[in-house]
């Protein structure tokens, strides 16, 4: 199975609905065979971006926990050291 996810244009904060203000040009698409990597690659990247934009950045492990327990049962990948993030 192939997951593919928009990032052309990509927002930090303010959602769940669309908020101009915290949106950037990303200009990247993202295609993965394992739909965990994919969701920690992309909530990683935008953990990164609220940082440079000194947005309020929670890292409490819930927001990460249906990973992690995915990965337990052999659904995916969802340690960062493990996964393989090929940029093309």
């Amino acid at each position: 199975m192939l997951n593919i996810t928009d990032g052309l244009r990509a927002q930090y904060d303010g959602g769940p609905g669309p908020a101009a203000k915290f949106c950037f040009l990303y200009n990247r698409l993202f295609f993965a065979t394992d739909p965990f990597a994919l969701d920690m690659t992309c909530h990683n990247l935008i953990v990164q971006k609220r940082k440079t934009m000194d947005a309020k950045t929670n890292l409490h492990p819930k927001y990460t926990e249906y990973l992690h327990t995915g990965e337990k049962y052999g659904l995916g990948i969802a340690d960062p050291h493990k996964i393989k993030h090929i940029k093309a």
